[in-house]
């Protein structure tokens, strides 16, 4: 999976923004335990979708106004701007788990004591 989300961030074309620096964690909730609105540090935020189960991820502008949906869908690889407000909705009822990997990109050189930030090697 790391080598697989390394060429598709590297597919980018990121070569000249420096080095990227990348964290990720498990989003594993109950479908009652969906991501509401939020949005990330990181100038660059993804997620995989392991096991989305019956969700959206909800994209707004920034007057708060849905500006647009992408169905969660097993495989498919999101990347975009970290600062977009984004939340989770369900579309129908599901038992079980609703299971993605999330990540945030860091590109160039930077300061931080953030030590969860981990240089990709590409």
């Amino acid at each position: 999976l790391n080598k697989c989300l390394n060429q598709f961030i590297t597919s980018f074309h990121f070569e000249n923004m420096g080095d990227i620096w990348m964290q990720s964690w498990i989003n594993y909730h109950d479908s009652n335990q969906v991501l509401q609105k939020h949005n990330h540090g990181c100038p660059l935020h993804g997620y995989v979708s392991i096991q989305p189960q019956h969700t959206e991820t909800v994209f707004y502008d920034i007057k708060g106004n849905e500006e647009y949906v992408i169905k969660n869908e097993v495989g498919n690889i999101y990347l975009s701007l970290g600062y977009r407000v984004h939340a989770v909705r369900n579309l129908k009822e599901y038992d079980g788990k609703r299971i993605t990997l999330g990540y945030d990109l860091q590109t160039g050189q930077f300061n931080t004591n953030n030590i969860n930030l981990i240089p990709m090697v590409i």
